[in-house]
C-alpha cells in the first residue's frame, strides 16, 4: 500500500500540473476566437474553468493523502 501512496502522490501531482497547461491553452485559444465566434469562446472558457476546478480537486486530495 505504501507503493499505491507514493504512485498516487506522484500523479496527483502530475494532473494537476497537466491540467494547468490545458487550462491556459484553453484560455489563449478562447481569446484567439473571440472575434470569430462569442459563443465558441465562452464555452472554452467554461471547459478551462471546469479544468481549474478538476485542480483545485487533485491538490486537496493530495493534501489529505499527505496528512
Amino acid at each position: 500500500m505504501d507503493e499505491d501512496r507514493k504512485k498516487l502522490r506522484i500523479l496527483l501531482k502530475h494532473w494537476a500540473e497537466h491540467n494547468k497547461e490545458h487550462e491556459s491553452e484553453l484560455r489563449k485559444w478562447a481569446q484567439k476566437v473571440e472575434g470569430i465566434s462569442p459563443e465558441v469562446a465562452e464555452n472554452i472558457e467554461k471547459a478551462a474553468d471546469d479544468l481549474d476546478r478538476s485542480s483545485k480537486h487533485l491538490r486537496k486530495a493530495l493534501k489529505e493523502l499527505e496528512k
